[in-house]
C-alpha cells in the first residue's frame, strides 16, 4: 500500500528535525505551496478539490526534497568550508 504524501512528507522531515509549512493559496489561485526551513520546495493547483491540490503539492515537495537536502548536506560538511583548488603547471591553469 502506498503512503499519502502528506503524512511521508511530515515524517520525512520530522526525522530529519526540518520545520514544514503548508501555504493555503486556495482561495487566490486555487493552490498550496510547501515551505521546508523557508524554502520554497513544492507547489500545486486543482481547480476541483482543495484536498488534491494539498496532496499534490506534499507529492511536488517530496520529489524536490532531494535537492534541497543534498544542498544542506554538502553546505554543512563536517562544518569544514569548501575550499577551491587551482592547478598551475608553467603559469597556466590545468584542466
Amino acid at each position: 500500500m502506498k503512503r499519502h504524501p502528506v503524512t511521508e512528507l511530515y515524517e520525512m522531515c520530522q526525522k530529519k528535525n526540518l520545520k514544514v509549512e503548508f501555504v493555503d493559496l486556495w482561495a487566490k489561485n486555487m493552490a498550496f505551496d510547501v515551505f521546508i526551513d523557508g524554502q520554497l520546495v513544492g507547489t500545486a493547483s486543482y481547480g476541483l478539490k482543495k484536498e488534491v491540490a494539498h496532496n499534490r503539492a506534499a507529492k511536488n515537495a517530496l520529489d524536490n526534497i532531494g535537492k534541497i537536502l543534498g544542498e544542506k548536506a554538502s553546505a554543512h560538511d563536517q562544518g569544514v568550508p569548501a575550499i577551491k583548488l587551482t592547478c598551475m603547471v608553467n603559469n597556466l591553469k590545468c584542466e
